[in-house]
């Protein structure tokens, strides 16, 4: 009895299985056919294909990252008179600020602990990052980028040491070169305005709110960045410190060339040498 019970529960047969195509538009469905199979007609599924068609498209071109030699076109300091005229004009337009060509920040990137040097990567906040600057104009767009740093440098002493600080300092003669606005943590300088830590007068507050509305474009730009590419917000895993600056790098520059719809102004990495770093 046991053996026929055995061969009685051989392998069942299984079902067909039938697959729907692909395309339901591409089927002579009626209206009321596409209804009963997927509550719409045929015009809501034309608006849905359309829309996933655009989505799908951004992703996929979002996801193209720039090599080394691409990325010289994209991040670049405005170096011509035109182009500062155009990123003070547009500062102006936006904030009221006059004469800015730019607004310079800070920001951790968490990473794995590095085998090397490992101490100096630990932040003020506790955790090991890399302290990336970044310049923008007015269309929070990069225009310098510097990952040169380990997570305990202060901005002050990384703007001091980029291609952008070194230039201003030896190059710098007049405002009519324009101003970079930094927060309280970066010394004031002609070329780099800084709010009044303890103002007193009502112009001193007027000045105060004009310059934070500004340098808030850098902060905003920070945002983008991170919101685009998740991973500098979770930790960025690469134990070696050389390979994590070069990621950084590269995801700037796709961030802001693809999350930026209409962009004009170029940028450009500050690894180049000053010479090939500004015209």
């Amino acid at each position: 009895m046991a053996d026929v019970v055995q061969w009685n529960l051989g392998p069942l047969p299984r079902k067909e299985r039938v697959f729907r195509g692909q395309d339901p538009l591409q089927m002579n469905f009626s209206d009321e056919q596409l209804r009963q199979r997927f509550r719409f007609g045929r015009r809501a599924l034309n608006t849905f294909q359309t829309c996933s068609e655009m989505i799908y498209k951004d992703q996929l071109q979002r996801c193209t990252a720039l090599s080394v030699e691409e990325q010289d076109q994209f991040i670049k300091w405005p170096c011509t008179p035109d182009k500062l005229n155009a990123t003070k004009n547009g500062f102006y337009e936006k904030t009221g600020f006059p004469n800015v060509i730019g607004c310079v920040d800070g920001t951790h990137v968490r990473i794995q602990a590095p085998e090397d040097d490992e101490p100096s990567f630990v932040n003020r906040k506790g955790f090991h990052s890399v302290n990336v600057q970044g310049i923008c104009d007015q269309n929070c767009l990069f225009t310098n980028v510097s990952a040169n740093w380990p997570g305990s440098c202060h901005d002050a002493h990384v703007f001091k040491t980029s291609a952008v600080g070194i230039h201003l300092q030896d190059q710098y003669t007049s405002i009519e070169q324009g101003v970079v606005l930094g927060d309280s943590g970066y010394p004031c300088r002609p070329f780099l305005f800084t709010p009044f830590r303890q103002p007193r007068e009502q112009r001193e507050h007027n000045f105060n709110r004009a310059h934070i509305t500004t340098r808030c474009t850098i902060e905003r730009t920070f945002g983008i960045w991170k919101q685009r590419f998740r991973l500098l917000k979770t930790g960025v895993s690469i134990t070696n410190k050389y390979c994590s600056y070069k990621l950084l790098f590269q995801v700037s520059v796709e961030d802001m060339n693809k999350c930026s719809a209409n962009y004009k102004h170029g940028w450009r990495s500050n690894q180049q040498n000053l010479e090939s770093f500004f015209c």
